[in-house]
C-alpha cells in the first residue's frame, strides 16, 4: 500500500468514524459520561455520592438520566425518567442489541423487565411520566442496592 492510498484510507475510516453515536454508559469508564452528555444534549449536574456509588445526573428540562459509577469508576447502572423514552441505544451501549433482541419477545404495553445473560432493563410509567432503569448485575458492587438504582 503506498502512502497517498494509506492517508486516504485513514481519512475515510475517520469520517465514516464521526457518524456514528456515543456510545458509552454501560460497562462504560465514568470518563464516558460527558459523550453521553453530548449525544442526549443535556446539561451535567454535579455528581453525589450514594450507599457507596457515585451517581452522575444528567438534565434537560422534560427528561433526567442518572448513570451510577462503582467505586473502580465504571458504569454498571442507568435509570432515567421524564416525558419521553430515552435514547436507549446511547443509554445500554454495547448490550443495546442483546437487550433489542430480547425485548422483541416480550408484551409490547404495560410495565416490563427484560433480563439477558449480561443486563436487566426495566420499564414502567405511561403518557409523560415514564421511567426505567438498567443495569448489569455482574459490575454491581458489593454492598451497593440495586433498588437504589432510581
Amino acid at each position: 500500500m503506498t502512502a497517498e492510498h494509506a492517508v486516504g484510507l485513514v481519512v475515510a475510516l475517520a469520517v465514516l468514524g464521526a457518524g456514528l453515536p456515543a456510545r458509552a454508559a454501560l460497562g462504560e469508564p465514568e470518563a464516558s459520561i460527558d459523550r453521553d452528555r453530548r449525544a442526549l444534549a443535556m446539561e451535567r449536574r454535579p455528581a453525589t455520592a450514594r450507599g457507596g456509588v457515585t451517581v452522575h445526573e444528567l438534565r434537560r428540562p422534560t427528561q433526567s438520566v442518572r448513570e451510577f459509577v462503582d467505586p473502580a469508576g465504571t458504569v454498571f447502572a442507568v435509570a432515567w425518567s421524564g416525558g419521553a423514552p430515552p435514547d436507549l441505544p446511547t443509554l445500554l451501549g454495547a448490550y443495546y442489541g442483546e437487550y433489542r433482541a430480547a425485548a422483541a419477545r416480550r408484551a409490547p404495553r404495560g410495565p416490563r423487565r427484560v433480563e439477558t445473560a449480561n443486563v436487566i432493563v426495566e420499564t414502567w410509567g405511561h403518557g409523560r411520566a415514564l421511567h426505567g432503569r438498567a443495569w448489569l448485575p455482574a459490575l454491581v458492587p458489593s454492598g451497593a442496592n440495586v433498588d437504589d438504582v432510581q
